[in-house]
């Protein structure tokens, strides 16, 4: 008999936030939440990045994939994930990024001296990215990878 083996939450780590508020709202974090949270030091778990095909899963997990021989569900590809949990029980994504670059690490945003304005094909980030951002992950299903102009 195979053992099914699910994955396991890291212990907790210590992250000190970006004391810009905008750093905070670009990963679209709820105004409050912002408020209270920017420069400060927060506790966060740190979700190892994790190969897809590694462990057998539950079927009600996702993502994951069917191996079409036998039938047996496995885990998807997982990026490093770091997850804060609100005092409301909400959790929320940081960007990876934050693991190596809080504080003065941070690069200052571009200062603009002309706006300009333009239209061109691009294709929009991937579910891993749209994920860090706090992007419902119903929304990433539709979004992920596609070309757009914008």
């Amino acid at each position: 008999m195979t053992q099914i083996t699910f994955a396991t939450r890291q212990p907790e780590a210590v992250l000190t936030l970006p004391a810009e508020h905008y750093r905070l709202e670009e990963i679209n974090l709820p105004a409050p939440l912002v408020a209270s949270l920017t420069g400060q030091t927060v506790a966060v778990q740190i979700l190892p990045e994790e190969q897809a095909g590694t462990r057998r899963v539950d079927p009600s997990e996702s993502p994951a994939w069917i191996n079409p021989e036998t039938g047996e569900y496995w885990n998807d590809y997982q990026p490093i994930r770091i997850l804060f949990t609100d005092s409301e029980g909400g959790v929320w994504r940081f960007p990876r990024r934050w693991l190596h670059s809080t504080g003065p690490g941070i690069p200052p945003p571009d200062e603009f001296i002309q706006e300009a304005t333009w239209r061109e094909m691009t294709s929009l980030p991937t579910e891993w990215d749209l994920d860090e951002i706090n992007i419902p992950w119903i929304e990433t299903v539709h979004t992920r990878g596609r070309g757009g102009v914008v």
